[in-house]
């Protein structure tokens, strides 16, 4: 009865390293895309703790100002939880400055 227990214990080992290879082999491309890929959220850093990972709290206020769009939004970092603000300025077109 053990050597049937031990037997089926290599062949199940045998498959398992057998299967392994094959997936490693056929997902190699789409896993090194997946870690390449992972490099944190695209957030802008706190400015109190430099943590990248943060949270919008609101979902911004857009203005024109000299010429160029600017988006305020708020946002409040996991790690501190301290909220700050970040602001992104895009220059306007002219044709685009006709904002309400």
């Amino acid at each position: 009865m053990d050597d049937i227990i031990v037997i089926l214990l290599v062949i199940a080992a045998i498959k398992f390293v057998f299967f392994g290879i094959i997936l490693l082999a056929v997902f190699k491309p789409n896993l090194r895309q997946f870690w390449l890929r992972r490099q944190g959220p695209e957030t802008p850093a706190c400015i109190y703790c430099q943590s990248r990972w943060t949270r919008p709290r609101d979902e911004g206020q857009l203005r024109f100002e000299d010429d160029a769009f600017v988006l305020v939004t708020e946002y409040e970092c996991d790690h501190c939880r301290l909220p700050f603000w970040h602001v992104e300025r895009r220059p306007a077109k002219s044709a685009e400055r006709h904002v309400s």
